[in-house]
C-alpha cells in the first residue's frame, strides 16, 4: 500500500509538471508586441533622416579631431544605416575643414557666415511634405531653438522625431518638441564653452 501511494504521488507531481510546462510554453508563444493601426513604425523598420547642426554638436569647435569624434560618437549612439539620409550643415568658413573629414555619402549644405546661417541651410534641406510618417523618422542633431517649429510640424504629421544633444544645453522649446533625446558621450568629458544653444 505505501508503494502504491508513493507511485501515485510521483505520477501526480509529473502530471502537474507537464501542465505547468504547457502553460509556460503558451505564455512564451504570445507576441511581445501588438501592432495597432496608426502606430509609428519602430526604428528597426524605418529609414531615417539625420539633420546635423555639426557646429552645435561640437560646441563651436570645428576641427578635424572634434568632427571625427562627434561623427564616431553619433554613429555609436544613434546608428546610421545604409538607406539613411544624412545632412550636415556648417557655415561657409568651415567648408574646407569638413569636406575632408566626413564620408562622401554625407550631404553637406553650406550656410552663410552670419548668425544662424548653417541652421537656416539645414532647415531648407528638408521638405517635410516628402517625409513619409509610416516609414521615416527624423533626428535633429542640435540644441538650437530654431529647430523647434520643424520638430513640432513633423510630429503633427505623425513623424517619429528625436533630438541628439552634444555639447551645451538644449533650448527648452526644442527639447519639449522632441519626445526622445540621445546624448553624445562627448558632453561628459568636454568643458562646455560659452552657451550658444539656449533659448
Amino acid at each position: 500500500m505505501p508503494t502504491f501511494v508513493a507511485t501515485s504521488v510521483r505520477l501526480l507531481i509529473k502530471f502537474c509538471g507537464v501542465v505547468c510546462a504547457l502553460r509556460l510554453k503558451r505564455q512564451i508563444a504570445l507576441p511581445s508586441r501588438i501592432d495597432h493601426p496608426g502606430d509609428i513604425a519602430s526604428p528597426c523598420d524605418t529609414t531615417a533622416v539625420h539633420l546635423l547642426d555639426l557646429e552645435n554638436l561640437v560646441g563651436g569647435y570645428l576641427t578635424p579631431a572634434t568632427i571625427a569624434r562627434a561623427w564616431n560618437e553619433y554613429q555609436q549612439t544613434v546608428g546610421i544605416s545604409a538607406t539613411d539620409r544624412v545632412v550636415v550643415a556648417v557655415a561657409c568658413r568651415h567648408r574646407h575643414t569638413i569636406s575632408s573629414t566626413l564620408p562622401s555619402a554625407v550631404e553637406i549644405v553650406l550656410g552663410d557666415n552670419g548668425p544662424d546661417g548653417a541652421d537656416r541651410a539645414l532647415l531648407a534641406a528638408l521638405d517635410i511634405d516628402t517625409v513619409d510618417p509610416e516609414s521615416t523618422r527624423v533626428l535633429i542633431g542640435s540644441c538650437d531653438h530654431i529647430f523647434a517649429p520643424l520638430a513640432a510640424a513633423l510630429r503633427l504629421r505623425g513623424v517619429n522625431v528625436a533630438q541628439v544633444i552634444g555639447i551645451g544645453t538644449s533650448s527648452t522649446a526644442l527639447y519639449r518638441a522632441c519626445p526622445r533625446q540621445y546624448y553624445l558621450p562627448t558632453r561628459l568629458h568636454t568643458p562646455m564653452p560659452r552657451s550658444t544653444c539656449t533659448g
